[in-house]
């Protein structure tokens, strides 16, 4: 399926906000449902803005989330861990051919591969998705190359000693 970039955060999130099936026709009914049901665009920018905890509690693990909304609220004069769009690894965007895949589910861990255009050359993200509370959440993106959201955090956390 492929959708316009401004569903991405979105789709992400209604992936991640998948209830916990039981069966693998259940995972591939609820993975289709979720990606075909995404109307909903988040343009006011909360998700990752600093601006609405409870959305980064409702759409990512608790620790993404606190790590994110820390890095949002704390660094009001200079540039945090976040200074690009996680969603798509980059400083601007002109997203092309989105493609999400069907969630592969194992237990309680989920993977989605995203694939995309920016500016003509092509992409393949990694968002992972674990089950917290009865809820998925997303609990990492991997960008490939061995870099990850989790990792950024980790290594501004060596270099800065917070």
């Amino acid at each position: 399926m492929t959708l316009p970039r401004r569903h991405l955060p979105v789709l992400l999130l209604c992936l991640a906000s998948l209830p916990y099936p039981v069966t693998a026709a259940a995972q591939a009914t609820s993975a289709r449902s979720a990606k075909l049901t995404v109307t909903v665009v988040d343009p006011s920018g909360a998700i990752v803005q600093g601006k609405n905890r409870a959305i980064l509690d409702k759409y990512f693990d608790k620790n993404l989330a606190d790590l994110i909304w820390k890095d949002m609220t704390t660094n009001k004069e200079e540039v945090g861990v976040i200074d690009f769009d996680i969603f798509y690894n980059a400083q601007d965007a002109d997203v092309k051919n989105l493609v999400v895949g069907t969630p592969k589910i194992d237990g309680d861990k989920a993977n989605a591969v995203v694939t995309f255009e920016n500016f003509k050359e092509k992409n393949i993200l990694t968002y992972s998705l674990i089950k917290e509370k009865g809820a998925w959440k997303i609990s990492d993106i991997d960008y490939g190359q061995g870099n990850t959201l989790l990792k950024y955090f980790k290594e501004d956390s060596k270099t800065s000693g917070k």
